[in-house]
Formats: structure tokens, C-alpha cells, sequence
């Protein structure tokens, strides 16, 4: 994830001649970014929810702190960019 991670922030660089852009996911790299770490989160989901039923009572609490707290960190740079989009388009309504 950190190599896609920089070799789409370099295209993003270079591609950066947009006037109007917001951030620096507002554009076609960045959205990759954002897929990508939406895939990451199914897979961790799906991962943390078959290790939790798989587990023994003593560490099912455990698992599922983990899987809430990883989960919330995985997704809080798509939730920013939803925000920050929602902010954005709120704006320019008005």
C-alpha cells in the first residue's frame, strides 16, 4: 500500500496543473487512493470477522475493539475526503 501510495502521489504531482482542485485527492489518482483503501477495509472486515468467530471467548472482546478501532482507521481518509467534498459542494450552492 505505501508503494501505490507513492507512485500515485508522484502522478498526482505531476498531473497537478488544476486550478480548482480542493485537495490533493481530487483527482484521478486520488480516488484510486480512496478505492483502494476502501478494498483494504472490506478485506479487514471480513478478516477480523472470521478470525472473531474462529477465536476463543477470552480474546473476542479483544478482536472486536481491534476490528472497530482498525476498522475506523482505515476508512478515516475516505470519511475526511467525503467531508471535505460535502463542505466543498455546500459552499459552492450558495
Amino acid at each position: 500500500m505505501g508503494f501505490m501510495n507513492a507512485m500515485l502521489t508522484m502522478l498526482t504531482k505531476i498531473q497537478s496543473g488544476e486550478h480548482d482542485r480542493h485537495h490533493i485527492f481530487d483527482n484521478i489518482s486520488g480516488y484510486v487512493i480512496i478505492g483502494y483503501r476502501l478494498l483494504i477495509l472490506i478485506v479487514f472486515i471480513f478478516g477480523v470477522i472470521n478470525t472473531y468467530f474462529q477465536s476463543r471467548m477470552r480474546v473476542k472482546n479483544f478482536i472486536l475493539v481491534f476490528g472497530i478501532l482498525g476498522g475506523l482507521y482505515i476508512a478515516s481518509l475516505p470519511i475526511i475526503v467525503l467531508i471535505g467534498n460535502t463542505m466543498v459542494a455546500a459552499k459552492d450552492r450558495h
